[in-house]
């Protein structure tokens, strides 16, 4: 199959402009896949859809939860943390916390990928090999941290847990001295989940005692006064000079924007920094100071002279660090794009030269070289013609060939997100080059005339390449990172052996559903790596292809046989529904039943596929009964009564252009309903009445006509089991007011009049999820993107909950209420965590000092 995409402006798509971009995807022509190329992303029946709009559509989703707050005069990551420490080390030293511990799934025995079937992980973003030992390596997971490995990937060791964002674009050791590992934050794929970054770290004795320095993000000197080098940015590459460890040179991307997405505007240097290439001198000191390179002047902000646009890569000569080539992602314009070349990189201020320019605007590059006696020779793989080309230089940069033809399409149009290439180190006609399902894992050993295809060297290796890495000391061994985790390769890449083992933890999870009865048996929606299952004997199983989204099991389920479940894949305008089954046995890929419209083979049960907006996964909920009724949101809200058979509508059309982020319904009473908004509204009803009445607080950070940045989503609505009365809700976003995370009200049918803020101890975070205690409703938990927070007082005040879980997202919460409680959090980058809840703090904090449990750090 081949995938018919286009490059466009990476800028966030309009409503209308999605619905026409969308409105190209060919329903009548979906039909299970035959061709042996696969698309990890995609379900079998979404053939012919456009894949880089919908790359972009899930993008704009995580957006919508992951805004970058680039409207904040500080950087609110970091202070959240700072205040969840603070707020750790106030309680009592005489109050054991609990533990949280790893439930996997580490790996994913299933994988979805060419060929055989190896385990899987979640996304890998980075790779660098020590240059003496090609089996000390290191892999940087999108949001799951940094993880070592003194063993060629036998077992692996996290050593980034302590750092204050997981999200990994970079990583370089110095080649002068191995011990000194470099980490650049914020992922830098310009698309999908690419979380942005808090600066760069350093990791002296990486391969023992991984000693950790950072953040650091220091005030430069760019024209604009107050600018950092880093602020709200992803770091692209990192290149240290070959015999000098203290210097570096690192360039800067955007990363995810917007909350929701085309919601924040206005976005503003500072505090954001300015975007490109930056140099220190000193960093291996205790305080790295950077310097502002100009490299391409466009996109000026006023006072600047340095330029601010994306460098997506930097190579270096080996060994002259002068000679330093950038490719530029010309915003907007292909003038600016391109390839420049500095040869006195090293200078005070040194003179960058355009010699390539950008066949069109908005295209991404990444380059690799290296130097066989006099001669210097760089790769560089881009965007260009749509679906990707190659191109070569033998004179250090200076002029470059035409496009290579044995690569051509690679990255078959998401090269904004799909591109890596590496060179063997000693022989410049040797390479490796991966993208998407057109060419996952190429070799050439002919200078790129020619290339290997995925039947000849990516079988068993899961699609989405980010990163490829050839090792200095044995370059017969390969390492290659993608959307379903890191393999390696002992013939030059030709075949492939999966590390995702047990020491890897990278799933990104965007769900999670538990069995009513049965506490090892789950459910939940990854990213790019299906709905994954946890059977009752305790092993995982991918269940399901595609994206994983929302995830559901109807709480009648009596045994563990007999069990009706849901998930959904992903939705748009034209085209939405979601799957089901009625047995465990068949939770199995081409076992489950889809329901919904505009996907081919789905059964038309009353969803209306001319929304004017719905969310990229869209939501679900269940509410009681037997079968328990079942809630879908579009634009509108839906419902059924009858496991998904039919499912008429049961609300207006709230706002138009306003998409459904969240639906909680009361466990007890199916007539109270809450529905949230992508714009911070908020509507329900307690009768079951059709229309939904718009009950939101106008203290609620919700739109403000005259500031069209304090837009904030509703993230989730819960509703308690006996009480149908008593519900809250949560916001994500940044620049929130203290306390206005999470919302409660104790009077849901009074309408708006009765929510009062109940996020006290919460930092200015996003909240992606809550879960009350269903025997105790002042237990409330929260799952944000820094880790689990909770009160035992109804919300009066919160603190962080447990200790040992990784400063990482959680997306969804699951409390198990059976024989033993047990609380579960899926995380976005490391997997599925539980910590045992029984009986903690059930009647209230018992010796806890509940004033304790809220610290203040004064804001910059």
């Amino acid at each position: 199959m081949k995938l018919h995409r286009r490059l466009r402006s990476l800028q966030r798509i309009s409503a209308v402009a999605l619905a026409a971009l969308l409105a190209q995807m060919d329903t009548a022509a979906f039909a299970q896949k035959a061709e042996a190329e696969v698309d990890a992303d995609l379900p079998p029946f979404a053939s012919g859809i456009d894949k880089e709009a919908y790359l972009r559509a899930r993008g704009e989703y995580e957006a919508l939860r992951h805004g970058l707050p680039h409207f904040l005069p500080y950087e609110p990551r970091s202070l959240a943390i700072q205040e969840m420490e603070a707020a750790q080390r106030s309680l009592r030293p005489d109050v054991a916390m609990p533990v949280w511990n790893q439930l996997g799934p580490n790996p994913i025995p299933n994988g979805q990928v060419t060929g055989p079937v190896t385990p899987v992980s979640g996304r890998v973003s980075a790779i660098v090999v020590d240059p003496g030992n090609a089996d000390i390596v290191y892999a940087g997971a999108a949001q799951g941290g940094v993880y070592r490995s003194v063993n060629g990937g036998t077992s692996w060791t996290q050593i980034f847990d302590a750092a204050e964002s997981l999200a990994i674009g970079a990583l370089a050791l110095a080649p002068s001295d191995p011990s000194i590992l470099y980490v650049g934050t914020g992922e830098s794929g310009l698309s999908a989940d690419s979380f942005f970054g808090v600066g760069l770290y350093r990791i002296d004795n990486a391969a023992t005692t991984a000693d950790l320095s950072g953040p650091f993000n220091p005030l430069v000197v760019t024209g604009v006064p107050g600018t950092t080098a880093f602020s709200g940015r992803a770091i692209s590459e990192i290149v240290v000079h070959p015999t000098d460890p203290a210097t570096i040179f690192v360039s800067t991307t955007s990363g995810t924007s917007g909350n929701p997405s085309g919601g924040s505007i206005g976005f503003t240097v500072p505090p954001l920094g300015m975007l490109g290439l930056y140099r220190s001198t000193n960093a291996t000191s205790a305080s790295p100071a950077f310097t502002k390179l100009t490299v391409a002047n466009g996109v000026l902000i006023p006072g600047d002279t340095s330029g601010n646009l994306s460098i997506t890569d930097i190579a270096i000569d080996p060994t002259d660090a002068n000679r330093l080539v950038a490719w530029v992602f010309g915003a907007a314009s292909a003038a600016n794009g391109g390839l420049y070349l500095s040869t006195d990189a090293l200078a005070p201020a040194p003179l960058f030269t355009q010699t390539l320019v950008s066949t069109a605007a908005n295209v991404r590059g990444e380059i690799a070289g290296n130097r066989v006696g006099s001669t210097v020779t760089f790769y560089l793989a881009n965007g260009e013609g749509s679906t990707g080309r190659l191109r070569s230089s033998v004179d250090g940069g200076v002029t470059w060939s035409g496009f290579l033809s044995g690569a051509s399409g690679f990255c078959g149009g998401q090269c904004f997100y799909d591109i890596a290439i590496d060179v063997h180190p000693s022989n410049a006609s040797i390479l490796n080059v991966g993208g998407a399902p057109a060419l996952i894992a190429g070799r050439s050993i002919d200078g790129g005339a020619t290339f290997t295809t995925n039947a000849q060297s990516a079988n068993g290796v899961h699609s989405d390449t980010h990163a490829i890495a050839i090792a200095d000391s044995d370059p017969t061994i390969v390492y290659l990172g993608c959307d379903g985790g890191i393999w390696r390769s002992g013939d030059s890449g030709i075949t492939w052996t999966s590390l995702n083992n047990t020491d890897f933890h990278a799933t990104q999870f965007q769900s999670l559903a538990l069995h009513p009865t049965d506490r090892q048996f789950l459910i939940g929606g990854t990213q790019d790596n299906g709905t994954q299952f946890l059977r009752p004997d305790g092993t995982w199983l991918r269940a399901d292809f595609g994206d994983g989204g929302y995830a559901l099991i109807d709480q009648q389920a009596t045994d563990t046989t007999t069990v009706t479940m849901y998930h959904t894949y992903f939705n748009q305008i034209n085209a939405m529904g979601f799957s089901r089954v009625l047995t465990s046995a068949t939770a199995v890929e081409n076992g489950w039943t889809g329901f919904g419209c505009g996907f081919g083979g789905f059964i038309a049960n009353g969803l209306i596929c001319s929304a004017s907006a719905i969310q990229f996964y869209a939501p679900m909920a269940l509410g009681p009964g037997n079968p328990n009724t079942v809630y879908f949101g579009s634009d509108q809200l839906y419902r059924s009564i009858d496991a998904g058979l039919t499912m008429p509508a049961v609300s207006q059309v709230l706002q138009a252009g306003q998409s459904i982020t969240t639906i909680g319904i009361a466990p007890s009473d199916d007539n109270f309903r809450i529905v949230g908004l992508r714009n911070g509204k908020l509507f329900g009803t307690s009768t079951g009445a059709n229309p939904l009445v718009d009950i939101t607080n106008a203290g609620m950070p919700v739109p403000n006509p005259a500031d069209t940045q304090a837009r904030r989503p509703v993230t989730r609505a819960v509703i308690a089991r006996g009480n149908p009365n008593l519900a809250y809700v949560a916001f994500g976003g940044y620049g929130v007011t203290t306390g206005h995370h999470i919302w409660k009200t104790t009077n849901l049918a009074g309408g708006a009049s009765g929510w009062v803020p109940a996020g006290s101890g919460i930092p200015d975070v996003p909240v992606n999820s809550l879960a009350i205690n269903p025997n105790d409703p002042a237990v409330v938990y929260a799952g944000t993107d820094i880790g689990v927070f909770a009160t035992f007082d109804g919300g009066t005040s919160w603190a962080p909950f447990g200790e040992g879980l990784p400063r990482v997202a959680v997306f969804d919460l699951g409390f198990f209420d059976g024989s033993e409680q047990v609380l579960r959090a899926a995380t976005h980058g490391r997997g599925i965590w539980e910590i045992d809840a029984s009986g903690i703090f059930a009647d209230g904090f018992e010796s806890e000092d509940t004033s304790a449990w809220s610290a203040t750090i004064p804001v910059p």
